[in-house]
């Protein structure tokens, strides 16, 4: 998703949800996931080398969402959200959801 600093600057918010096996199988964190990212980014795209440096900041934020996010929004709203470029709304309730803490598996 594409969001701005407070200064105005853009840059790319991408929310992702780990299942829970994950974390207790792979070193997983929001650290390690955009320094992958980032790799892949200044591998295959020539523009994106020069972002840091033109904006003075990172242009790549990664949030990583509790176990199971999705399915409860899916169970709230009937649909999950757009993958790219969700509506402010669908993101609000997706992170209202995920600050409440209270999905819990198998609860519809």
């Amino acid at each position: 998703m594409k969001e701005y600093t407070a200064e105005n600057r853009p840059y790319f918010h991408l929310y992702v949800e780990v299942e829970k096996s994950e974390f207790l199988n792979r070193a997983v964190n929001t650290q390690v996931l955009r320094d992958l990212l980032t790799t892949y980014f200044k591998y295959t795209d020539q523009d994106y080398r020069d972002l840091k440096k033109i904006l003075g900041m990172d242009p790549l934020k990664v949030t990583i969402l509790r176990s199971g996010s999705f399915a409860e929004y899916c169970a709230t709203h009937g649909r999950p959200p757009r993958h790219m470029n969700p509506d402010n709304y669908a993101m609000e309730a997706l992170l209202q959801n995920q600050r409440a803490g209270t999905w819990r598996p198998g609860r519809r």
